[in-house]
């Protein structure tokens, strides 16, 4: 399964660089908030949330029935 909507991880790293590393990073309008990074392949690093975005609005992790 090929995954869309993916960004290299070095041209991440090159947008935040002009960033004090003290700063202060946001997500989305700020509803989103960092849970941890995962490894889901060779090559695939997933950033995840405390949140899940549906189509009818947002629903807390603790919410969420089936996570894995």
């Amino acid at each position: 399964m090929a995954i869309k909507n993916t960004i290299k991880i070095s041209e991440l790293i090159k947008h935040l660089s002009v960033f004090n590393p003290d700063d202060d990073l946001f997500f989305a309008s700020g509803e989103l908030t960092f849970y941890r990074t995962k490894k889901r392949g060779d090559h695939l690093v997933q950033i995840e949330f405390n949140e899940v975005i549906k189509a009818d609005g947002l629903v807390k992790f603790s919410e969420v029935s089936e996570c894995d």
